[in-house]
């Protein structure tokens, strides 16, 4: 550097000759040309020695060229990769290219601050919930557009309150809230084309705003979606992290269930909370409402044995269905026996847009009339009788309407004096409808 330095003085400000330089430095007048032409100082380079991934090189371009968008886990256990997976992932992120093309989601460019992307990853696993007992819940997740920072937390149901709730922990992590929260149309969220009134209360405290993504179109907010194909092949047990309950003796009953991930561009947490006690958790604080004994309107285990096979079969296409369908008849039956309204079911039953949803449907299908049916010939097969009655009791209840009920579907008991609409009923002699 020194040598350098006084080089280009002496020719370019005293003008000394390059034979002279090279007598006063004691160094070669090529030396001496070679310090005039260059721009900066010598400065010693190392030569390349290679890396480890070379020998695996062409392995890995055989198995990108049959899958390209092959997991580096999945591509360590093929090539039998022995180091740490750091190495292999840099490699495949400068090759994977040549056989993908360029995603879309990478020719989006945004500002700082500009936009987050959320999304519910729904992991096949059952996160252990209480003693003996397991749950599926979903995981919120939040993808950050220009640094593609990601956090995400598990909550316990898809409940606005839930929902809102986890969102307000994610943006605490990150510090700040973006001007755009991208959502695709959750129904908590914006199910009917519009943000829900507790998430427009939501945007307006946090002063941003919530923007739905169009139906049926989730590249709409593709750099979440793969962050959730991240999850997908890289959190779940089968990649090498497991769910395992806490012991009481330790933790007082409960416990937190992290898993920190090593990712290329930042760090991910998700945190399960767990209680032992039958799984019951309130969406507005996170915390868990035990109820130590079931419903009398639940479904024995003899009970559900008979009902589950005539119910449909559950549908493979789509989205995984997150509650369990024991669960769903326990809360329409929560409904038929108590006579609340679907709002008021217990946060510790699935949450009453699903419930609804699925009594609506299976209404609309007959199933309903066919479990009924079944149900009823059934408990007369037991009782030593015919499928089918011979003898009936009718009778009638006469029910009166409000004032928004159509004149031509209401009529006037004069017995009873009461304006309104007439039912009926029919039961056998063993009190069967």
């Amino acid at each position: 550097m020194e040598d350098w330095a006084e080089i280009r003085r002496l020719h370019r400000a005293e003008e000394v000759p390059i034979k002279e330089i090279a007598r006063r430095l004691g160094v070669a007048r090529n030396t001496v040309r070679r310090a005039l032409a260059s721009d900066a100082p010598p400065k010693y380079v190392r030569a390349p020695k290679g890396s480890v991934v070379d020998p695996f090189e062409p392995a890995i371009r055989a198995l990108l060229t049959e899958w390209p968008r092959m997991p580096a886990p999945v591509v360590a256990a093929r090539i039998g990769w022995p180091y740490s997976l750091s190495p292999l992932k840099r490699r495949l992120a400068v090759i994977r290219p040549e056989y993908v093309g360029i995603d879309l989601v990478d020719r989006v460019v945004y500002e700082p601050g500009q936009v987050a992307q959320c999304d519910l990853w729904f992991p096949p696993t059952p996160v252990p919930v209480a003693v003996g007992k397991e749950r599926v819940a979903p995981v919120l997740v939040m993808a950050l557009g220009f640094s593609r920072f990601l956090t995400a937390t598990m909550i316990p149901s898809r409940q606005a309150g839930d929902i809102l709730a986890g969102m307000w922990l994610l943006i605490g992590e990150v510090g700040r809230v973006t001007r755009t929260l991208v959502w695709d149309r959750e129904a908590a969220i914006g199910g009917g084309g519009r943000p829900t009134a507790p998430a427009a209360a939501f945007a307006g405290t946090l002063a941003t705003r919530i923007r739905l993504a169009p139906p049926r179109d989730p590249e709409f907010k593709g750099l979440v979606e793969r962050v959730n194909g991240y999850l997908e092949t890289s959190f779940l047990p089968a990649a090498g992290v497991s769910f395992h309950p806490c012991k009481p003796e330790v933790d007082h009953d409960r416990c937190t269930l992290a898993a920190v991930l090593d990712l290329d561009v930042c760090v991910l947490c998700v945190v399960a909370w767990a209680e032992f006690s039958v799984f019951g958790l309130s969406g507005l604080d996170g915390e868990v409402m035990p109820r130590s004994d079931p419903y009398p309107s639940d479904l024995s285990d003899a009970e559900w044995v008979l009902v589950e096979p005539l119910l449909p079969p559950v549908s493979k296409d789509g989205r995984k269905e997150a509650h369990p369908r024991r669960e769903i008849v326990n809360a329409i039956l929560y409904v038929t026996h108590t006579g609340c309204t679907w709002r008021s079911l217990p946060r510790d039953l699935p949450p009453w847009e699903t419930v609804y949803g699925f009594f609506a449907r299976w209404h609309d299908k007959g199933v309903i009339a066919r479990v009924h049916d079944a149900l009823r010939d059934l408990s007369r097969e037991l009782e030593g009788r015919d499928r089918q009655p011979t003898a009936g009791v009718i009778d009638s209840q006469s029910v009166k309407g409000a004032q928004t009920v159509d004149a031509s579907t209401r009529g006037y008991d004069a017995g009873k004096k009461v304006n309104g609409r007439k039912r009926f009923i029919i039961t056998d002699t063993l009190d069967s409808c």
